[in-house]
């Protein structure tokens, strides 16, 4: 060799990450070039066999096809070098290669091993065709829009593939390794995909475990559409199952390390299915037994379209396929509507569920739906920043969300005569306009909780509510509320948190409502 190559003895060398045991392999010596200005590729030639090789911050633009030709190299790292171009044949013959670091570089053709932070569009067909003893390679953070069939099939010692932060839109079964008995990670992170890649699930290996699939459009909505495109002998291959499991048996106990898809910050909503075919059926039990789908922070909405999925996996559980303890059943959380937030999804009963609607009379700040198996609307207009009750709804029967908003008073509306449910709390109400009530005949619930409310008016009194809420208002005892006692009393079994009413009967003075007695509910004169 010649140039300033400094032999070291240093695993420093060897990147963090890389944890492949080293004691093993024939090579001994690292070979060391870093920070010499405006090197060129024919200042150094390598001979022998070396375990690992780094040159970087050298300013060395061109790789030559001589400078590895008279070596044998298991590492070899060219980390922020400029690197514009690579001469063909500079890594031929290096069948022992297993790691090669070519980061943050100017490449736009030629890559190898891990070329993240280049400006890659493309890969030539066969690039990897003679690397058969890579165990990593990262490709991410380029721009490649598509991949050639077969392209990573010989890369028979692959362990981790990264395709990371690409425009790609498609990947298929024959472009991953096809005997890389180890292979066990795959990265496809942000990228272009919308539909989920089913190629993922065959990969043909035991030892696979994770494929990262995170900060894409995948949206899962036609997911009967997605299970009839599972090839189940691809899926059982790729699984190393002799057959299909015949779920009829009940084996809930059997303990199976699952594959995991991260499906994280994805756009999946729902799982939007019609009835389904035994092929469908059967995909369905296959990929919920042998994967773990991960759908943290996806927009999931807790709404009625998803109810065929849901009774068909509590029939599952019914007939004895799942516990009920699986990580489908807690992991998959509702994101919408707020109301349901953090709840379970497979645990939503359909008398709790409601789907969207479009209405022109829809208030614009507020999201609008029908119950169930209900002629019933919903105004959902919870923490929309609303400063005045909505002017108009949907037309029939109707429940009113205005739940966290900034409402000081409440004026008549004509709509309210058709109001079943009124949930206002903590929206600083201050005051309820005259005979508001008395036109709410169809009223059910009522929850005007955690205001700034000091009187009601009397006409609540004809209400035939379900139940009521006003606790955490600072209402005042005085001669204007006796009649408030009384009609707590009388309808205890409506009133929520009876206990925690309060109210003001002097100066600071803050007692339970129904445990003051009638005689200080008095008005002072005033002299």
């Amino acid at each position: 060799m010649f140039g300033n190559l400094t032999e070291v003895n240093s695993p420093e060398l060897i990147p963090t990450f890389f944890n492949r045991p080293m004691s093993h392999h024939q090579y001994g010596r690292f070979l060391s070039f870093n920070t010499i200005p405006n090197i060129g590729c024919d200042q150094f030639e390598i001979k022998g066999n070396v375990l690992a090789v780094a040159i970087s911050n050298s300013f060395m633009f061109k790789l030559c096809s001589n400078s590895f030709s008279d070596a044998t190299i298991g590492i070899i790292t060219l980390t922020n070098n400029s690197i514009e171009e690579i001469e063909n044949d500079s890594f031929k013959r290096q069948f022992n290669t297993y790691f090669l670091d070519l980061r943050n570089n100017r490449l736009a053709s030629l890559p190898y091993s891990d070329l993240r932070n280049n400006r890659l569009a493309s890969l030539p067909y066969s690039i990897f065709d003679d690397l058969r003893g890579w165990l990593f390679l990262n490709i991410g953070y380029n721009r490649l829009e598509r991949l050639h069939e077969n392209i990573f099939k010989r890369l028979s010692s692959l362990e981790t593939l990264i395709l990371e932060h690409n425009k790609l839109l498609h990947i298929s079964d024959s472009m991953l390794p096809e005997n890389a008995i180890h292979f066990r990670f795959l990265n496809l992170n942000q990228n272009m995909f919308t539909d989920f890649p089913v190629s993922v699930l065959y990969v043909k290996n035991t030892e696979f475990s994770s494929v990262d699939l995170q900060n894409m459009n995948i949206t899962f909505f036609n997911f009967s559409s997605f299970l009839n495109s599972v090839n189940l002998e691809l899926l059982v291959r790729g699984l190393g199952l002799d057959r299909l499991e015949n779920f009829y048996i009940n084996d809930t106990k059997l303990k199976v390390q699952r594959r995991n898809i991260n499906l994280m910050s994805c756009k999946v909503t729902g799982f939007i299915i019609s009835e389904l075919s035994q092929k469908e059926e059967t995909s369905l039990l296959t990929l919920l037994k042998y994967f773990h789908f991960n759908l943290t922070n996806n927009p999931i909405g807790c709404f009625a379209v998803n109810l065929p999925f849901i009774k068909i996996m509590n029939s599952f559980k019914t007939l004895g396929f799942f516990t009920g303890n699986e990580y489908f059943f807690r992991e998959w959380l509702c994101r919408y509507p707020q109301k349901y937030q953090g709840k379970p999804l497979l645990s939503m009963q359909p008398n709790d569920m409601f789907y969207e609607i479009f209405d022109v009379n829809c208030p614009i700040k507020c999201d609008c739906y029908r119950w169930y198996n209900k002629s019933i609307n919903i105004v959902d207009c919870n923490g929309k920043g609303l400063t005045e009750i909505p002017d108009s709804v949907p037309e029939g029967i109707v429940d009113i969300w205005i739940d966290n908003n900034d409402v000081p008073v409440f004026e008549f509306r004509s709509y309210f005569r058709n109001v079943r449910q009124l949930f206002a709390s903590n929206i600083s109400l201050q005051q309820i306009k005259p005979s508001v009530f008395s036109r709410m005949k169809k009223m059910e619930v009522l929850k005007i909780d955690h205001n700034q409310l000091l009187y009601l008016p009397t006409d609540i009194e004809n209400l035939n509510l379900k139940l009521i809420s006003l606790d955490n208002n600072p209402l005042i005892c005085d001669c204007h509320t006796v009649w408030l006692k009384t009609w707590i009393l009388k309808n205890t079994n409506a009133v929520d948190n009876i206990k925690h009413i309060t109210c003001q009967t002097g100066i600071e003075t803050i007692e339970t409502l129904i445990a003051v007695p009638d005689s200080d509910f008095i008005c002072k004169r005033h002299t």
